[in-house]
């Protein structure tokens, strides 16, 4: 009797065994969910990185634009500077072994100590416009009778009499032609005239001029154009001599970069 239940109940435990297993097998595996988990934490962290390194990127590339522009600011005065103090009548040479003193370390030029109770930080100053030169008074001369030079002048073109047509300071870089005018006494012929012109950079073209006539009460020019010298931006100076003797003051001008719109 107790071997025949047994009999009559074995196929019930055999179903329930069956659906146990299925069931087994139909629900989650908890190593796949950990592995989902941590794939997709995973790329959340790469996003993470590459969003951070784009921003320190461009973080990177904006303070080396704002570095080149400083530069470039820095080699301007400087170029600007050097030009002045030769016009003034520093030698060129002087400046430029000065110079190469600093770069290479033998010259070290004193820092300057902030004002740490009033301390603010300071734009680099802009370069104002050169101011239109007044034309100089006559030369001095020990005799009235001797050559003299007056009203030297910077122009960009000259009248029917030679003389300037105005008085010119600034120039750009696509100016084709600058005069150097003045009125002259007492030059008899065959007198040299010698225009010099400085550049930025402290280099000097000269041009002689030896008519074979008198001039007296009248006005010559001279001229650089860009088959001479290039203008090259920053500030010139030139003079003008009679026989290499008398020669006038220097005449500063600027030479800019033509602005292009848009």
């Amino acid at each position: 009797m107790k071997l025949m239940t047994i009999r009559h109940h074995l196929p019930l435990l055999m179903i329930a065994l069956v659906g146990a297993i299925g069931l087994s097998a139909c629900g989650p595996n908890p190593a796949d969910q950990t592995l989902a988990a941590e794939y997709y934490q995973s790329g959340t962290i790469i996003a993470d990185m590459r969003m951070t390194g784009t921003v320190q990127v461009a973080r990177m590339q904006t303070t080396l634009d704002f570095a080149n522009t400083r530069v470039a600011h820095a080699a301007l005065q400087s170029q600007s500077l050097q030009s002045t103090m030769i016009a003034m009548g520093f030698d060129p040479n002087t400046l430029n072994q000065f110079q190469a003193d600093v770069v290479g370390g033998s010259i070290v030029l004193p820092s300057p100590t902030p004002n740490t109770s009033n301390f603010s930080v300071q734009q680099p100053p802009t370069i104002p416009p050169a101011e239109a030169p007044s034309p100089q008074a006559p030369t001095n001369t020990p005799d009235a009778n001797a050559p003299r030079l007056e009203n030297v002048v910077i122009a960009a073109d000259v009248g029917d009499d030679d003389c300037a047509l105005g008085v010119a300071s600034q120039f750009t870089t696509d100016t084709q032609i600058i005069y150097l005018t003045a009125r002259v006494f007492n030059a008899p012929a065959n007198t040299t005239y010698t225009a010099r012109w400085l550049r930025p950079d402290g280099q000097e073209r000269s041009f002689d001029w030896t008519p074979d006539f008198a001039i007296n009460d009248s006005c010559i020019w001279m001229y650089i154009d860009q088959t001479d010298e290039a203008f090259v931006t920053g500030v010139w100076s030139a003079t003008l001599s009679i026989n290499s003797t008398i020669t006038s003051e220097a005449l500063s001008f600027r030479v800019d970069d033509v602005m292009v719109d848009g």
